[in-house]
């Protein structure tokens, strides 16, 4: 397995020399002919891609609709990965350039509370570059680190957003970072879409049950944080990006199971609203609907 994770890092690093060292509309070029070699030679999470996509648009895409769907996710994943390995490379002139943030005035509010924020977001449009582009205009913002089974990617990646200005939270560490963040009127930026297994509260995406992580809404729940739902748009081009913010309203009950599942149902509908637009730029090839709630058992 560590001789695997060698050759997988090399590879890694190869290519970041290359992204690092093209023009940008090169490496867009390199990142789409990637992707279109993994989705039509490797067939990498194909099945499960299309699946995802039947399951949220069956009803109204034909076989060859999701197909082509599928392989615009594809290129799209990879363009993300791609700008991802050159945001350090930027500076915060040149990142506020290619961004735009709409709805800045939900951080302001949050803030002004005193008590921090829970951005709360989703693998959609570049969720990296956002982050950064919130940071690159003047707002301290904490991620909770992820976990890779390959340990140097993982280390790669932990580096690229240091690199990029954002604070790291190690995850066996996570309640008291988020603590801290919060006590210190900052950003903790949480990505809340993917499946949660069975710690998961299963509210509706796309009209059928997924575990959804509970994290943010037990947080802000815990800290009387406030939340703001964020998410990022790509131009057709790449070269510019559109950050979208707007504020979740909490108002608790008393009762946490109830509130938890509320708040996390809220911020899913909406996630599910902006992705329907353009579900060309969510992360597809993840397995959603993997965990079943235990009446389907």
């Amino acid at each position: 397995m560590i001789i695997r994770f060698y050759i997988e890092y090399w590879l890694l690093l190869a290519t970041v020399f290359v992204i690092r060292t093209v023009p940008f509309k090169a490496a867009v070029w390199i990142a789409q002919a990637l992707a279109d070699f993994a989705f039509d030679v490797l067939k990498i999470r194909i099945k499960v891609t299309t699946e995802n996509l039947k399951t949220a648009f069956g009803n109204k895409m034909t076989d060859e609709q999701i197909k082509v769907l599928a392989k615009k996710v594809y290129r799209n994943f990879m363009v993300t990965s791609m700008e991802f390995i050159r945001i350090p490379n930027m500076t915060y002139d040149e990142v506020r350039a290619m961004t735009t943030i709409v709805g800045v005035e939900h951080l302001e509010k949050g803030l002004k509370r005193g008590k921090g924020i829970i951005l709360v977001a989703c693998h959609y449009g570049n969720w990296e570059m956002m982050g950064t582009a919130i940071r690159a205009n003047g707002y301290p913002i904490t991620y909770i680190d992820g976990e890779q089974k390959n340990i140097f990617v993982e280390k790669f990646i932990t580096n690229n957003r240091i690199k990029s200005g954002i604070k790291l939270i190690a995850r066996k560490n996570a309640l008291r970072g988020v603590i801290k963040t919060v006590k210190n009127n900052e950003i903790l930026a949480l990505l809340s879409d993917q499946n949660a297994g069975p710690e998961g509260v299963f509210v509706d995406f796309f009209g059928k049950p997924a575990s959804t992580p509970q994290g943010a809404a037990a947080f802000v729940l815990k800290t009387g944080a406030s939340m703001v739902l964020a998410y990022n748009v790509p131009s057709d081009d790449r070269k510019h990006n559109t950050v979208y913010l707007e504020t979740i309203e909490i108002n608790p009950t008393g009762n946490q199971e109830k509130d938890i599942f509320t708040i996390t149902e809220t911020f899913s509908k909406k996630f599910e609203k902006f992705i329907a637009e353009k579900p060309e730029h969510y992360f597809w090839l993840h397995r959603k609907w993997k965990s079943r709630p235990p009446q389907e058992s």
